[in-house]
């Protein structure tokens, strides 16, 4: 495996401390916390510290509380994890959605409406929706999740679930 391979290697390097990042990382994914909020949160928290914002010279770097983060990461692996094997396809657990191409986060539809109400745009697809704010839908469905404003087209929108089917028939 790749992994052993790595940690087989003698490290000079700040890359060394990259590594350990991304072998939490893999951890946590094998685990399925991505698709939680803690998740989500934590694995921002490493993102942000790997590669060039952890050099002296990253001016724009921000300051983490690394005891905090490890309390974090600590306390996701002791959970069971978030993906279950159902009939050879992976089900997530705290979505209650199958992982894969056939899942619901292919056929959500989504809107775009201002704080007032107005629909201002409709989408098929999260990754549609994604498309045209030049985001995943990864992101997308976080917005959605989250309620997160977003700016479109020089308004404040939100991304609701569309229920309404009246576009699409």
């Amino acid at each position: 495996m790749l992994i052993t391979f790595f940690d087989s290697l003698v490290w000079r390097s700040k890359k060394s401390l990259d590594f350990q990042d991304w072998k939490t990382v893999f951890k946590l994914k094998e685990l399925g916390r991505q698709y939680e909020d803690e998740g989500i949160k934590v694995l921002d928290l490493i993102k942000s510290k790997m590669n060039t914002n952890r050099l002296s010279t990253n001016t724009n770097k921000q300051t983490i509380d690394l005891d905090y983060l490890q309390k974090e990461i600590d306390k996701l692996p002791s959970r069971p994890s978030n993906l279950k094997s159902i009939d050879g396809r992976i089900h997530i657990k705290s979505l209650n959605i199958f992982k894969g191409f056939g899942g619901r986060r292919n056929t959500i539809k989504v809107k775009l409406q201002d704080s007032n109400g107005l629909v201002i745009k409709k989408f098929d697809f999260l990754s549609k929706c994604g498309e045209s704010l030049l985001a995943t839908h990864k992101d997308v469905r976080r917005w959605l999740e989250n309620h997160k404003p977003i700016k479109f087209e020089g308004k404040i929108c939100f991304i609701k679930e569309d229920n309404d089917n009246s576009l699409y028939k």
